[in-house]
């Protein structure tokens, strides 16, 4: 079972994520697969080795996939964030306008009412 490749995924940081976590994923079955066709018992010396190997690899992998995820939550945190101010300026700009147009038809209404003064 491998990872389908996302062809709509550019985000180089996306990619390297993507990657490591096929790559956890293919050892993870190579592991279980070792596991299935050892036989009870039966369990020399470079077998014992191998697994370990295998298992520091997946802890490796997987402390790697951690620290991915911690900046990829960081990253959109700060996303979240740029965001919600452009959002606010836009709001402050929009109140802004909303003012002026305020203010021109209060104007247009004392320019229309000193024009029709006696």
């Amino acid at each position: 079972m491998t990872v389908q490749p996302l062809t709509a995924i550019q985000d180089p940081a996306l990619l390297h994520c993507l990657d490591v976590a096929d790559r956890t994923c293919k050892l993870c079955h190579e592991i279980v697969s070792a596991l299935e066709n050892t036989v009870e018992g039966e369990s020399s010396e470079h077998v014992l080795i191998e697994r370990s190997q295998k298992q520091k690899q997946l802890n490796a992998l997987m402390v790697q996939l951690k620290g991915l995820h911690r900046s990829a939550i960081i990253s959109s945190r700060e996303a979240k964030e740029a965001t919600s101010e452009a959002r606010r300026e836009v709001d402050r700009l929009h109140l802004q306008l909303q003012n002026l147009y305020y203010e021109q038809r209060h104007l247009r209404g004392e320019i229309t009412a000193c024009r029709e003064f006696p």
